[in-house]
């Protein structure tokens, strides 16, 4: 009897061990991979710092880094939604004025939240396509607490997104597809997903 309680006891401590350095092999190949982005981000900012160092005596280079921050700055407080009906009138004040109660109708399930400043669609009305609605907020505060909620949405008929630059959509589809290419090389252990209102690449599943 006593034999069975150690033999119980000795494979008991043994599971629980096992547990405790797979957890242990868990945590160190996660920051591994974590120090891996850095290390990928910070060459890459450095690399591009290089060639704006190269370029920060041309006056006009100067103008558009400054022009891509202020740029940045402005859209943090926007938010866009994808896939909500356009308004079948044909004036563009009635169009805005049916807009805005969408607007109040995708936002009240995700919490509370100040009313916005203005709602607009972006580019050219077609009949084939759902142009995107902008929605502008006082503060990019308010942006990150809709995004953040909107991860909880359970209601995909339509999807919220940042109001990123040209620049910004550019780095995007790069990092895309990097992702591609290395799943399509093997990689099964990698995601892609939104951080700091950019795609970020590197992220164990």
């Amino acid at each position: 009897m006593i034999e069975k309680i150690i033999k119980s006891q000795l494979l008991n401590m043994k599971l629980e061990l096992k547990q405790a350095i797979d957890d242990n092999f868990k945590v160190i190949s996660d920051r591994l991979l974590v120090a891996e982005n850095d290390i990928r981000l910070i060459k890459s900012e450095r690399a591009e710092l290089k060639k704006s160092t190269v370029k920060v005596d041309n006056k006009g280079d100067l103008n558009d880094i400054i022009s891509e921050l202020e740029e940045r700055n402005l859209r943090n407080s926007n938010v866009l939604v994808f896939s909500i009906p356009e308004s079948k009138a044909s004036e563009l004040v009635n169009k805005i004025h049916d807009d805005i109660p969408k607007v109040t109708s995708i936002l009240v399930p995700l919490g509370s939240f100040p009313e916005s400043k203005k709602v607009s669609r972006i580019g050219l009305a077609k009949p084939s396509a759902v142009r995107p609605l902008k929605i502008v907020f006082e503060n990019k505060d308010i942006v990150k607490d809709i995004l953040r909620s909107n991860k909880n949405n359970s209601n995909r008929n339509y999807h919220f997104r940042p109001d990123l630059t040209k620049r910004q959509r550019d780095f995007n589809n790069e990092v895309r597809k990097e992702f591609k290419d290395r799943v399509a090389k093997g990689e099964t252990d990698i995601m892609s997903r939104y951080k700091n209102n950019q795609k970020y690449c590197l992220e164990r599943r």
